[in-house]
């Protein structure tokens, strides 16, 4: 009796398994016209803020204003740091998650920007010849 019961509960168990998991591909793909527009937006929000707040950030060592500049370097300081780990690792899968986000073209100083905040906030420079943290 009671093996007879623990092997409902598997064919139970089995058959939810078997029928949840095309529901959850089902409706991902359902979605997914909503989730990229979603993503996109986001993503563009994100650079908007980010821009307003390099536009009236001031540095915290030299005083000079960010602005747009000091991203566009951030940005090229950053791309250069993932196609040597790329090209250094060529098979690995990374998963990065970005500390840098501006950089003052008048003394150097790093920054990452503090989203629920919305302002920059002093990050370590990676010490030359080793990998960012």
């Amino acid at each position: 009796m009671v093996s007879a019961v623990l092997a409902m509960k598997a064919i139970v168990m089995h058959a939810r398994r078997t029928v949840l998991i095309p529901l959850i591909a089902i409706g991902f793909i359902v979605l997914l016209p909503a989730i990229i527009p979603v993503a996109i937006v986001l993503n563009l929000l994100q650079k908007f803020r980010m821009r307003k707040a390099a536009k009236t950030f001031k540095c915290i060592k030299c005083g000079r204003e960010l602005g747009i500049a000091s991203l566009h370097r951030a940005d090229h300081v950053w791309s250069n740091y993932v196609r040597e780990l790329t090209r250094n690792d060529p098979g690995v899968r990374l998963r990065l998650l970005r500390s840098v986000h501006a950089i003052c073209l008048g003394c150097n100083t790093w920054y990452r920007f503090h989203k629920k905040d919305r302002l920059f906030v002093v990050e370590e420079p990676w010490p030359s010849g080793e990998r960012a943290p």
